[in-house]
């Protein structure tokens, strides 16, 4: 289906009946990496309390408020909830990532070995097995954090590191294909990698001048994208033939990537203020929705229906729900936009 670009998105154009949440608001002070459970409409985010707290919230997006939380956890809190949901890893300011029961808090295993600060965590589909990076590390004289180069992966019962690996630069970002056979890091020699799971042997390495942390692959793990901040592109890569599909021209620097679960669709967001939908079969922009500041997360829920988009302001962190068009949606939207321009 050939697809126009179309500039905005005006939910109002849209049947009654399939009009969606396309305006509702969470605002949190900042926001660890957003992640949607299984039901499809539990949200899951940290926040921090105060300066030296934070607090880990299972959002309910329908009623609009936390359906439980976590406190007494580190501020700027990154987490991952296991794909049994029975579970979550957390990471610690020193390295230290533990493992906590949902049920009540309690630690079922401990990760040790990290030297620096944790900001990436992931589980394999089976949930036996635990992939961390550290991005930013301990501060210097000077107060800066400076990242390392280690990935390790733990055994998620014992808590047994079982790889470790120190690439060739420092860890930008990271993310893991959702069947779990491999991983991608950014580096900060703007090389991206992917590598495989269970060995981190390398699979397809390439230079894109990344600067970004903004990464996604398709739900199929085919296929890869990955932004460059200093360049305002998305390079979009077929990883079966490790050839580049297209790269996406953005108005400014991308933070943020997500694929629908279908894969037919790329989201994008960054400092110009908006979410845009791509094709991911050609690259071409379908659908742009303004935001109010810079987005910097985007998760799309298990069944597609809902976009959440953080967005950090002067004061304040927000989460918008965002209801995305479909392909169908769009194509009837431009139907009708074309039988009115006809009509005299």
């Amino acid at each position: 289906m050939t697809l126009r670009v179309l500039k905005l998105w005006d939910a109002a154009k849209l049947d009654g009946g399939a009009k969606g949440a396309d305006s509702k608001e969470f605002v949190p002070r900042r926001n660890g990496r957003l992640q949607f459970l299984s039901d499809h409409h539990t949200l899951v985010g940290g926040l921090d309390s105060t300066m030296s707290s934070g607090v880990l919230c299972f959002w309910d997006t329908e009623a609009g408020r936390p359906r439980r939380a976590f406190s007494n956890l580190a501020p700027w809190v990154m987490a991952r909830v296991s794909p049994d949901e029975q579970s979550f890893a957390i990471a610690h300011p020193d390295g230290v990532v533990e493992i906590l029961s949902v049920t009540n808090q309690t630690v079922l295993a401990t990760l040790l070995g990290a030297t620096n600060e944790v900001r990436n965590i992931f589980f394999t589909p089976d949930g036996r097995r635990v992939l961390t990076g550290t991005h930013g590390g301990l501060k210097d004289r000077g107060g800066v954090y400076w990242g390392d180069s280690v990935v390790r992966l733990w055994d998620a019962k014992s808590g047994r590191q079982l790889q470790a690996t120190n690439l060739s630069a420092k860890v930008r970002g990271m993310t893991m294909a959702p069947p779990g056979a491999t991983f991608a890091v950014l580096l900060d020699d703007g090389s991206l990698e992917v590598r495989r799971t269970l060995d981190f042997a390398l699979v397809f390495r390439t230079h894109f001048n990344v600067k970004s942390a903004a990464m996604a692959f398709s739900p199929d793990g085919r296929v890869l994208a990955a932004g460059a901040n200093f360049e305002n592109e998305v390079g979009v890569w077929d990883l079966s033939t490790h050839q580049r599909r297209f790269t996406l021209r953005c108005t400014a620097a991308v933070n943020a990537l997500a694929f629908t679960p279908d894969g037919l669709t790329l989201a994008s967001g960054g400092e110009d203020r908006k979410v845009k939908l791509w094709s991911a079969e050609t690259g071409q922009e379908m659908v742009t929705l303004p935001q109010a500041g810079p987005v910097n997360q985007i998760a799309i829920s298990g069944d597609g229906r809902i976009l959440a988009a953080g967005t950090s302001g002067s004061t304040q962190y927000r989460i918008n729900l965002i209801r995305p068009p479909s392909f169908d949606e769009i194509a009837a939207v431009e139907a009708r936009e074309r039988t009115e321009v006809m009509q005299p």
